[in-house]
């Protein structure tokens, strides 16, 4: 249920669902650089920046999501073969 909203939150708001996820640094980073991106975006003569910049922002907290995903399922399967060598 956590990584379904850390997902749905970083879809909607880069940065959001990584505060959610525990990653304090980046999460907030991340919110810091999607707010500037915002403000990019309603300059009329800075838009294409903003909307690059919010991309960048945007595919680094899905991607640091799916790192966080499969660093979990790895940490569950090295408890299941611990447990399985006993």
């Amino acid at each position: 249920m956590k990584m379904a909203l850390a997902f749905l939150l970083n879809f909607i708001v880069p940065g959001l669902g990584n505060l959610i996820l525990g990653y304090w640094g980046q999460g907030a980073l991340q919110l810091v650089v999607t707010l500037i991106s915002f403000v990019l975006v309603l300059t009329v003569w800075l838009t294409f920046f903003g909307l690059v910049i919010f991309g960048f922002v945007w595919l680094y907290a899905l991607v640091l999501w799916f790192v966080h995903l499969r660093k979990q399922k790895a940490d569950r399967t090295s408890v299941s073969l611990s447990e399985m060598n006993k």
